[in-house]
């Protein structure tokens, strides 16, 4: 049996003009890498938000993403 790791691709720094926003247009760019991303054989797609931002959280949800792990952080 062999190991193959599968390929992972992550979309990063997404950002729609809040004027243009509830109009469908970030929901047109995931899926446009969700295309791009399948097409290249890509098993896994992955994305950051900042937990403070619960709309882009809620968002991210609603296109099928899930909670994976959380990362922690503390100012010094």
């Amino acid at each position: 049996m062999s190991v193959r790791p599968a390929r992972v691709a992550e979309l990063q720094s997404m950002y729609v003009e809040e004027d243009e926003r509830g109009r469908g247009v970030g929901t047109r760019l995931v899926e446009g890498f969700f295309t791009w991303a399948g097409g290249r054989g890509v098993a896994r797609v992955s994305v950051a938000a900042d937990a403070a931002n619960g709309r882009a959280v809620n968002f991210y949800r609603r296109l099928g993403f899930a909670d994976r792990s959380v990362s922690l952080k503390r100012a010094l």
